[in-house]
């Protein structure tokens, strides 16, 4: 048995402990803790919670290290019962759909170098850290910047943008059905998170053959980036480093071959992971 999401995790243990199934239960933890156990009466109660019960979990599915080494330092998951698994990626469904044209009039005319953000318009993508960056970048040279996704800070996103005085330069072009034609277009795509899972839109660009950027958040970019081998991360929160990155990385002469790692965390990859702690 497989279950996701901790308040699911617990029931399937204690169903399973009231049952006294042999069945072999695998629980997967998809959500940072240190994002949701400090600072609320639910996060206090499911801390006590995991702390007692996940032990009893034949193993303990992280989608990355960082996540992995959150659960045994803060909840005391014991090291032996975890394992990290990558979100699996469907490359080829992907790549059948990045040869379609963008649906943005500056990338169908490309005119000036394009750099793209995707993800929701919510605090943890920190993207008044991005917006500054690109005020900083676009003081050097000339450039765009197109973020797709919607949420709560949209309006402050366009009221910060105004007061950078890069409004014009900048479309927030909500959300897009098909997200990796922008990638595949683009000159530069940038994650200015504070916090992530793991960063699937990251893979997903760089399988688009995107020259990527990242701030070194917890807990999936410098895994992902392989600590800076596969594209630059920045410190989070600091735009002049981030805008750095980003100049550095439009300018470098020999990008790395991105689509390689990508390659990496195709679906295949994660469900043969699965499996293994699944039938052991």
């Amino acid at each position: 048995m497989l279950t996701a999401m901790n308040y699911a995790n617990i029931i399937a243990i204690v169903a399973k402990i009231l049952a006294r199934s042999r069945s072999r239960l695998v629980v997967s933890e998809h959500c940072p803790p240190s994002l949701w156990m400090f600072g609320s009466v639910r996060g206090k109660i499911m801390r006590y919670l995991i702390k007692l019960f996940y032990p009893f979990a034949d193993r303990v599915v992280c989608i990355s290290n960082g996540m992995a080494s959150e659960m045994n330092e803060l909840l005391n998951v014991p090291r032996s019962k975890l394992t990290a698994i990558y979100n699996p990626i469907d490359i080829d469904s992907l790549q059948k759909q990045m040869k379609s044209p963008a649906d943005h009039p500056w990338l169908l005319e490309h005119s000036h170098p394009v750099v793209l953000a995707v993800g929701r318009l919510s605090w943890e993508k920190d993207y008044p850290t991005l917006l500054k960056a690109f005020s900083k970048l676009r003081a050097t040279r000339s450039a765009r910047l197109i973020i797709l996704g919607q949420g709560e800070e949209e309006k402050r996103l366009n009221d910060c943008a105004e007061e950078l005085g890069i409004a014009g330069d900048v479309s927030f072009a909500g959300f897009q059905e098909n997200p990796f034609s922008f990638m595949a277009s683009c000159d530069l795509y940038v994650m200015s998170s504070a916090y992530e899972g793991f960063g699937n839109a990251l893979v997903e660009a760089m399988a688009c053959g995107a020259r990527v950027v990242s701030t070194n958040c917890p807990n999936g970019p410098n895994e992902i980036l392989g600590s800076g081998l596969w594209g630059r991360l920045a410190p989070v929160g600091d735009d002049d480093a981030l805008a750095n990155a980003m100049a550095a990385t439009m300018d470098d002469q020999s990008p790395p071959d991105v689509w390689k790692r990508a390659e990496e965390f195709r679906s295949e990859v994660a469900v043969a992971a699965y499996e293994r702690v699944l039938v052991q």
